[in-house]
């Protein structure tokens, strides 16, 4: 299952961001194909736990590093951008926080 695709929209011109951003979408999808299983064994929910895990850190990682080159740069759309990595964060802090509450 794939949520979001990368396409040459995305392409920022750094291959530095345009690997992050792959690799940040391909590790969304490997979460949201996971999570179709209605009965996971507990290999599988020990590994969800790392992969959610990791998903957070790895975007709080890279958009640090984006927000930095944005601003050096002077991009237009650092504010907006901003923004929306501090939406996703928030996501997947929250998706984080409730599945140690209330399991997958």
């Amino acid at each position: 299952m794939s949520i979001v695709l990368w396409d040459e929209r995305f392409a920022t011109g750094s291959s530095t961001l345009d690997h992050q951003h792959r690799v940040l979408m391909d590790h969304v999808n490997h979460l949201a194909g996971m999570l179709t299983n209605t009965n996971p064994t507990l290999k599988e929910c020990d590994f969800l736990i790392h992969l959610v895990d990791f998903l957070e850190s790895y975007a709080a990682s890279h958009f640090k590093f984006e927000e930095q080159c944005m601003e050096s740069y002077r991009c237009p759309a650092h504010a907006r951008n901003k923004e929306a990595h501090g939406q996703f964060m928030s996501y997947i802090q929250e998706f984080n926080r409730r599945f140690r509450i209330e399991g997958f």
